[in-house]
C-alpha cells in the first residue's frame, strides 16, 4: 500500500521578512545616502549666495547620523543570510525614500515640495521627465538632478552594499530586481560592484572629454555626461538637444547607447573577448531596433517636409533616445505624425538590455515573448510524444525565465493601461496620453503635448507611480505592499 503524502501549505514554507534585517541594510543605505548627499551640497556652493549648501548638508548629516546609529545597535551575524523577499523590500524602500528625502532641500530653490519631488522620482529612476521653469533655477539644481540621474543609473542599491558591505550575497537578489535576470549565481558582491564601477566611471569619463573637446564647458560636459551614461537627460538652459551642435548630439546618442548595454558585458572586453561581446543577443536587437526606427522615423519626418539629410540624423537620434529610454528629442514632438508617436512608443516599451541603465520591458524579454508565440504555433504541429522545450540562442529556457518574462509583460500592460485610463478621464487626447504613460513607465521621458508645470498633481503622482514600478519592474514594489511580507513565520 502507497501511503498519501499530504501536500505541504504553503504558510509553512514561507518566510516573512525580518524587521531587524531590514533596519539594518537601511541603515548602511542611510548612511550611504547621506555621504550621496554631500556632492549636490557642494554643487549648490555654485548658486548665488550658496542657497541650499545648509539644507543639503543638515540633510546628509541626518541621514549620516540615522545610518550610524542602526548600524552601530543593530547588529547582524556571519550567518544572516538576505532572503529574497528582503531584498525585494530593501530596494523597493530607497527608491520611495530617496525622492522623499531628496526633495526637501530640492525644494528650497523655490519649487515647491510636490515639484521637487516629481523632479527626484524622475532623476533617481533616469526618467528626466521635466515639469520646472528652467530659466529660473541655478545650474548648482542641475548639476543635482543630472548626479541622481547617474546615481539611479548605477542602482543605488547595489552601489551602497557593494560600498558597505563585504559579506557575499547573490547578487540577483539585489540587482535581479532591477534587472529581472534569475540565474542564481553566488559572486562576491564588492567585487562586482567595483567592476560595474569601473566600468561606468569609464564610460562616464570619456563621455565628460568628448564633450569638452566637443566645446562644451566643464559644468555643462559633467551634466550632460552623468545624465547620458545614466540614459537620462538633463539641460539646465530652456533649450533642447538640437540648439547644440550636431558633434554634441552624436556625443549624447553614442553615450546613451553604451549605457543601454548589459554594464557587466563591458568586463568580456577587458578580457580580449570581443567575438564573446559582439555576439551578444542583446547587443545586435539594441543595434537592428535603432537601425530600423532610424528608417522608419526618417522616412516620417522626410515625408513631413524636413530635408533629407536632416530628416535621417534627427530620426537617428529619436530612434536612439527612444530605444536606450534617454529621452532627449531632436525636434519638438508635438510637430511629428501620430505614426512617428507610435513607432516611439514601441521603441520606448521595449527599451534597453538587461542589466543596463536603461528601462523599458528589455530587449531580451521582447524577443522572448516573440520567440514564445512562435513556439505554440510550432507546438500545435507536434507529437505529444516529442520532448520540445523552448531554446533560445541554443540555451533551454528555465520555466522561471518564462514565468518571469510573461509576468512582467502583463503587468507592465495591466498599469499601463490603468495610467491611461487616468488621462482619459482628465480630458486629455488619447495618444498623447498614451505616449506619456508608456514613456514613464519606461523611464525614457520624452514627453508631448501632456505634461507641464499645470498639469493636475494627481496625474504627476500617476507618472511617479509608473517611474517607480518601471524601474522596480513591479515585482519589489508589490512585494512591499504584500501583507505576508510582514506578517508570518519568521527565521531568528
Amino acid at each position: 500500500m502507497w501511503k498519501r503524502i499530504k501536500p505541504v501549505r504553503e504558510e509553512i514554507l514561507a518566510l516573512s521578512v525580518r524587521p531587524r534585517m531590514i533596519a539594518a541594510y537601511l541603515g548602511r543605505l542611510m548612511l550611504v545616502t547621506g555621504l550621496l548627499m554631500l556632492a549636490p551640497a557642494l554643487f549648490a556652493l555654485l548658486a548665488p549666495g550658496w542657497s541650499g549648501v545648509w539644507q543639503y548638508g543638515l540633510t546628509a548629516l541626518m541621514l549620516i547620523g540615522l545610518g550610524h546609529g542602526l548600524q552601530r545597535y543593530v547588529l547582524l551575524h556571519k550567518k544572516d543570510v538576505l532572503q529574497a523577499n528582503e531584498a525585494m523590500v530593501i530596494v523597493a524602500l530607497i527608491f520611495i525614500l530617496t525622492p522623499v528625502i531628496f526633495a526637501i532641500p530640492m525644494s528650497a530653490n523655490g519649487v515647491g515640495y510636490l515639484a521637487a519631488f516629481f523632479q527626484v522620482v524622475s532623476d533617481i529612476t533616469t526618467t528626466g521627465m521635466e515639469v520646472l521653469p528652467k530659466g529660473q533655477l541655478p545650474i548648482s539644481f542641475w548639476l543635482t538632478s543630472a548626479w541622481l540621474q547617474w546615481i539611479g543609473g548605477l542602482g543605488i542599491t547595489v552601489l551602497s552594499l557593494g560600498l558597505v558591505s563585504s559579506q557575499v550575497l547573490n547578487i540577483r537578489r539585489l540587482s535581479g530586481v532591477l534587472d529581472g535576470d534569475s540565474q542564481q549565481q553566488q559572486v562576491q558582491l564588492t567585487d562586482y560592484v567595483r567592476n560595474v564601477l569601473i566600468v561606468y566611471l569609464i564610460l562616464t569619463v570619456l563621455t565628460f572629454f568628448a564633450l569638452l573637446i566637443a566645446g562644451q564647458s566643464a559644468v555643462q560636459s559633467a551634466i550632460f555626461a552623468m545624465a547620458a551614461v545614466a540614459t537620462g537627460w538633463c539641460a539646465p538652459a530652456r533649450i533642447g538637444i538640437n540648439d547644440y551642435s550636431g558633434a554634441v548630439q552624436l556625443i549624447i546618442a553614442l553615450a546613451s547607447m553604451s549605457g543601454a548595454v548589459t554594464i557587466g558585458s563591458y568586463l568580456l572586453l577587458s578580457r580580449n573577448r570581443w567575438r564573446d561581446f559582439l555576439r551578444d543577443v542583446e547587443l545586435r536587437l539594441l543595434l537592428l531596433f535603432i537601425f530600423i526606427g532610424t528608417l522608419v522615423l526618417g522616412v516620417s519626418l522626410y515625408f513631413s517636409g524636413i530635408p533629407i539629410g536632416n530628416a535621417f540624423f534627427k530620426a537617428f537620434l529619436l530612434a536612439t533616445s527612444a530605444q536606450t529610454t534617454a529621452g532627449f528629442s531632436p525636434l519638438d514632438l508635438n510637430m511629428v505624425s501620430g505614426f512617428a508617436l507610435v513607432i516611439l512608443i514601441v521603441l520606448m516599451f521595449i527599451g534597453g538590455s538587461v542589466g543596463s541603465t536603461a528601462g523599458g520591458i528589455k530587449l531580451v524579454r521582447a524577443w522572448l515573448s516573440l520567440k514564445i508565440v512562435a513556439y505554440l504555433i510550432r507546438s500545435t504541429r507536434m507529437s505529444v510524444h516529442v520532448v520540445n522545450p523552448l531554446r533560445m540562442e541554443g540555451r533551454t529556457v528555465p520555466a522561471s525565465v518564462l514565468l518571469n518574462t510573461l509576468a512582467i509583460v502583463m503587468l507592465t500592460l495591466m498599469v499601463m493601461t490603468l495610467s491611461w485610463l487616468a488621462f482619459l478621464v482628465s480630458g486629455y487626447p488619447a495618444l498623447p496620453g498614451l505616449f506619456n504613460v508608456v514613456s514613464a513607465m519606461s523611464t525614457a521621458g520624452l514627453s508631448v503635448g501632456v505634461l507641464n508645470v499645470s498639469t493636475p498633481v494627481a496625474l504627476k503622482l500617476v507618472l511617479c507611480a509608473d517611474m517607480l514600478f518601471g524601474r522596480l519592474e513591479f515585482v519589489a514594489l508589490l512585494v512591499l505592499l504584500a501583507p505576508r511580507t510582514w506578517f508570518g513565520r519568521r527565521l531568528r
